[in-house]
């Protein structure tokens, strides 16, 4: 059996980190430039906001088969597979600058974006398996920290594309973040064990009797149970909202006479303000008893940014360079309520209900956020291109306000009419009798 040293911890930690960054950054590289390249080649809204929600619709459909299928493919094959193919799209995916037939442009893009989901869904869970077979005792600081690394990257993709993009062009973006991601991938064929032949070491740490036996949360239970399965709507609504903007934003900065580089600062202001808004909100939401309030001032500040970075066609403003650019630091920071508050709300629920807090509980919870997060950032920028295409961006923004009002109104009305909460000591059955 092949023990994992100390040394070694640390290379697999450092891999797996600057792994998920890139993925991150290759699944958001392209929104500050791609529609301008895909335009001046004859491409519509609707037409290249399908290569925005493709990869994510890909991931969607792709995951729970790689779920189920992934012990008998071996993880580690499956995360080397995934990375390299990850590295080698996002390395030929800049030679689509080279396309010029619309057709051949759009129907690679589409294939390419659609392999990228396909790469991440796999990797992403065999990494997951691989680290939990590791280190069974520390989930949750697993899954907290691929997450957090993943977001990085994602934030801060299309600020890096689109300055990359104004040094060198379509192709350069895409050249330095698939040639990392394929010497990522070379690294971790080297650096990732077999988990087969690993030696785990057991926790000493002395785990007292569970009073009573409690069951893992269960995709049944989520679904008959509103509480349960209302946060993830919350979140679908909020990827909607932000995949829409990520993907439509930069012809709108154009036209408000914004210049390349300032279409990266957009993106760059929207990360940083997630990115420091995300821990304080993950901390309210820990010490707070109804973190179904933080989804709701989401869900508001979220509809107060639509009102503004049209604006709304009837309000006499025209958009301006930094108009949009306070709307950005706006959404990044209304972006964060919803997405942090969600987790901790369905996860809160899960426990009063009287569900064991476990790896399958913690699996069903985070996998479904995750398939939130997929599907919204699918829906969002493919519905948005038709909106704009149709309404143009103004009036696509009102859809999207109104989604958001709605949703601040459901939940709401949810936190209004909660039932009454079981004893600390109830059982499920008990909980469901009341």
């Amino acid at each position: 059996m092949e023990t994992i040293t100390r040394t070694r911890t640390i290379l697999i930690a450092i891999v797996v980190a600057a792994s998920y960054i890139d993925w991150g950054i290759i699944f958001s590289v392209q929104p500050a430039f791609y529609p301008k390249e895909a335009e001046a080649k004859g491409a519509t809204p609707s037409q290249y906001g399908f290569v925005f929600g493709i990869v994510h619709l890909a991931a969607f459909v792709s995951a729970p088969i790689f779920a189920k299928y992934g012990n008998r493919i071996g993880p580690k094959l499956l995360y080397n597979v995934g990375a390299l193919v990850q590295g080698c799209q996002g390395i030929a995916f800049g030679f689509l600058t080279y396309v010029d037939n619309l057709g051949w442009f759009l129907g690679l893009s589409y294939f390419l974006r659609a392999l990228d989901g396909l790469a991440d869904a796999a990797a992403w869970g065999a990494i997951l398996s691989i680290l939990m077979k590791m280190w069974p005792n520390k989930v949750a600081s697993i899954m907290s920290w691929t997450e957090l690394c993943f977001g990085l990257g994602y934030t801060v993709g299309p600020a890096i594309g689109s300055f990359l993009y104004s040094v060198g062009g379509f192709l350069l973006p895409f050249e330095i973040t698939g040639g990392i991601g394929l010497l990522i991938a070379i690294l971790i064929f080297f650096v990732i064990p077999n988990v087969d032949n690993i030696q785990v070491t057991e926790s000493k740490e002395i785990i007292p009797e569970p009073v009573e036996s409690k069951p893992s949360l269960t995709l049944t239970a989520v679904a008959k149970s509103p509480k349960l399965f209302m946060p993830y709507v919350d979140n679908v609504i909020n990827f909607v909202g932000y995949g829409f903007v990520e993907a439509m934003i930069e012809p709108h900065l154009s036209e408000a006479g914004a210049t390349q580089i300032q279409v990266g600062y957009f993106f760059l202001i929207m990360g940083a303000l997630y990115m420091v808004t995300t821990p304080v909100i993950g901390y309210t939401c820990d010490h707070i008893k109804s973190p179904i309030l933080v989804s709701i001032l989401g869900n508001l500040c979220m509809a107060v940014a639509f009102v503004f970075v049209g604006p709304l066609p009837w309000i006499p403003i025209e958009p301006s360079v930094n108009l949009l650019f306070g709307m950005g630091a706006w959404i990044g920071f209304s972006y964060t309520f919803c997405m942090v508050s969600t987790f901790s709300r369905a996860h809160n629920e899960a426990m009063k209900r009287g569900y064991n807090d476990d790896l399958p509980t913690y699996l069903i919870l985070s996998g479904l956020w995750s398939t939130s997060f997929y599907f919204g950032n699918f829906a969002g920028p493919t519905v948005g291109g038709f909106l704009v295409e149709t309404l143009d961006f103004r009036g696509s923004t009102i859809v999207y306000l109104a989604l958001y009002v709605i949703m601040a109104m459901v939940d709401v009305a949810e936190y209004a009419f909660s039932g009454v909460r079981p004893p600390k000591d109830a059982t499920i059955k008990e909980y469901e009798e009341i």
